[in-house]
């Protein structure tokens, strides 16, 4: 009999400062507060994912930002841009949340994070935490 956590990979992992400020092109986002990580698959001090074995695997990320803010965030596969978010409240004296979720297929070793954008406007510098900035992932088939 295979035990449960053997096969399962799975995680869930938060923003939790108020904010994360003047951030650069290119920034990875630290996800610092795990609520999930069955399999240890995901790193807070670095951020990244790494796939512990071959499979599809389905990844959610969700970015708020304050009121008259904005930024491009991308979901990154190897140093490949998968997927953008934009977090867009620029003119709007209120927070907004934008989440995407894709399915990828992973070989074992594969790394995937959270970034915000390369290009030399990616935004206004500054994301909304306190768990509401979020990156979820977990193996759907191998």
């Amino acid at each position: 009999v295979t035990n449960f956590h053997d096969m399962t990979v799975a995680f869930t992992a938060v923003v939790s400062p108020t904010d994360l400020t003047m951030l650069g092109a290119g920034h990875t986002i630290k996800f610092d507060t795990i609520i999930t990580n069955i399999g240890h698959a995901y790193n807070k001090t670095t951020g990244i994912f790494t796939a512990p074995r071959s499979g599809v695997y389905v990844f959610n990320f969700a970015v708020m930002v304050s009121e008259y803010q904005t930024e491009y965030v991308d979901l990154m596969k190897n140093g490949n841009r998968i997927m953008l978010n934009i977090g867009h409240a620029e003119g709007a004296p209120h927070f907004v949340s934008s989440s995407r979720t894709t399915t990828l297929e992973l070989t074992a070793g594969d790394e995937v994070w959270v970034q915000t954008f390369t290009a030399s406007y990616h935004g206004t510098g500054q994301i909304h935490g306190k768990g509401y900035t979020t990156f979820s992932g977990w193996l759907l088939a191998v």
